[in-house]
């Protein structure tokens, strides 16, 4: 039974190069397969128990799923990394595209590596991870209070807190300007009116008892002298002049004490309304605190409930961040796992920085003669079409006569009908020459390239045969096998037997 050399394989090498009794398989080539294919499976096993505990302890899904997600991901990572390895091939000899090929290997090897890594590192950390949880939880609630107290819904809480307070200063408060000038107004024009009534009367009196002549009672500086003299005509002067002034006090008050009614019912109906709006605005301020306290209440019982892999992530930065040893511990273990996976593109980089290996110099000849072999068989298949394409050409060419003949034979084509087929037949040969052309052109320069190779061939050859005459020279200046030292013109003389045509070149 043959042999598979399956792990070979997986590590990029051709089985049948490396086969018992090939030449790659004695130059230890298929060692170095074999660990490259080692490793590969490493890498990938290392990437599916990874994502056993990422699913597992990280996400909480089932044991079920965990296994058969672990297993294809462990799949998905081989079949990269052996892309990425077998890829890289190509690129030895051609500078830029080797350090492209090289740069864009690594970026990707390192973004791998560091996804693969990360839930080993948080399975082995788990205890730490798990005593820095609450800390940042409770940093998730501290910073999500922080936003929504000042976020909408406590803008408009403040808001409403000062127009309440507007509010109320208009219902305890001593009035509005309008009111207090129309009461001080009323106050100043009732101590007006009272003067000018109590003036206006005194002088009333005056006059009485001036002109009745009485002085009981009377106020001073009455005359006592019955009558309607020109002192009570003085007096009734005075008195109408002071009566007149409180009238006009008296209307003044009147119209002030209106004012300062429509002025209180306006406040009065202003207090009613800030009222009914402070108990409006209260419910609205304490329905968005309500909405505050449930949301940061959510918040905390959501933060302390999350154990995800974001959160043991920043949990595990947090604790490193507090303690260098667990911080030198975590990038150590992390380190470990990211070399891990990044071992397969490290080493194939490092080869092909190094020297040309035994392998790609046998792998470099059996696909140049792989080469040579599919030209040469595509040479014999143009010849063959040619010859097919110079058939068909030629029995389209006599059918074509046929019919002319038969249609002279009867006397039916006219001249148009002449000139037409003599036209298409031209157009046929014209076809058919092109086509000849280039398969012959074709078939030339194949034969020209395996005359090449057979001079090149015999040329090797005669120089190898006079190195080994050279090498058997005798000190007498006789060959060792009997030929003269002209024996090498002799032999370079035949290297034009070889050609196709038989002759010299």
């Amino acid at each position: 039974m043959k042999k598979r050399y399956l792990l070979a394989q997986l590590g990029g090498g051709n089985r049948d190069l490396l086969a018992d009794g090939q030449p790659a398989a004695t130059t230890g080539e298929r060692m170095k397969f074999n660990a490259m294919g080692g490793v590969l499976l490493t890498t990938a096993g290392v990437a599916a128990v990874s994502m056993f505990f990422a699913l597992r302890h990280a996400v909480g899904a089932d044991i079920g799923w965990s296994v058969a997600l672990g297993a294809l991901w462990g799949v998905v990572i081989l079949n990269l990394d052996r892309f990425l390895v077998v890829t890289m091939n190509g690129a030895r000899g051609r500078k830029t595209l080797l350090g492209v090929t090289i740069l864009g290997r690594l970026l990707v090897a390192a973004l791998v590596s560091t996804v693969v890594s990360m839930p080993l590192v948080l399975v082995i950390f788990a205890s730490d991870i798990n005593a820095e949880l609450p800390a940042v939880a409770q940093q998730k609630s501290a910073a999500f209070k922080n936003a929504i107290n000042n976020g909408t819904l406590q803008q408009q809480i403040n808001e409403l807190e000062a127009k309440i307070k507007a509010e109320e200063a208009v219902v305890h408060g001593p009035g509005s300007a309008q009111e207090q000038t129309d009461e001080k107004n009323v106050n100043t024009l009732t101590l007006q009116a009272n003067q000018a009534a109590s003036t206006a009367a005194t002088a009333k009196q005056k006059w009485q008892c001036e002109i009745g002549g009485l002085t009981q009672g009377c106020p001073p500086a009455t005359s006592g002298i019955p009558g309607n003299s020109y002192r009570a005509k003085g007096d009734q002067a005075i008195y109408d002049a002071d009566q007149e002034k409180a009238d006009t006090l008296s209307a003044e008050l009147t119209q002030a004490r209106s004012d300062l009614a429509k002025a209180q019912a306006a406040d009065q109906k202003n207090v009613a309304v800030n009222a009914q709006d402070i108990t409006n605005n209260q419910q609205t301020i304490n329905g968005d605190q309500t909405q505050i306290n449930n949301a940061i209440n959510d918040a905390e019982k959501k933060d302390n409930a999350d154990h995800g892999l974001l959160a043991q992530v920043q949990a595990l930065f947090e604790a490193s961040s507090q303690s260098a040893g667990l911080a030198a511990s975590h990038w150590l273990v992390a380190g470990l796992f990211f070399m891990i996976e990044f071992l397969p593109v490290g080493i194939k980089t490092v080869l092909l920085l190094g020297p040309k290996s035994a392998y790609e110099t046998i792998a470099e000849d059996a696909d140049q003669k792989a080469i040579t072999a599919a030209a040469a068989i595509l040479t014999e298949r143009d010849r063959k079409e040619l010859e097919i394409a110079k058939l068909n050409t030629q029995a389209a060419i006599d059918q074509r006569k046929q019919e002319l003949d038969m249609l002279k034979g009867k006397q039916t084509v006219d001249a148009t009908v002449e000139a037409d087929m003599r036209a298409r037949e031209l157009a046929i040969r014209l076809w058919a020459s092109r086509y000849v052309d280039r398969k012959a052109r074709k078939y030339i320069k194949a034969m020209l390239v395996k005359w090449a190779q057979m001079i090149d061939d015999q040329v090797n050859q005669a120089r190898a045969q006079q190195q080994s005459m050279n090498g058997q020279h005798s000190p007498n200046g006789q060959q060792s096998n009997g030929q003269s030292p002209n024996g090498q013109a002799a032999s370079q003389a035949s290297i034009g037997s070889g050609t196709p045509g038989g002759g010299g070149i």
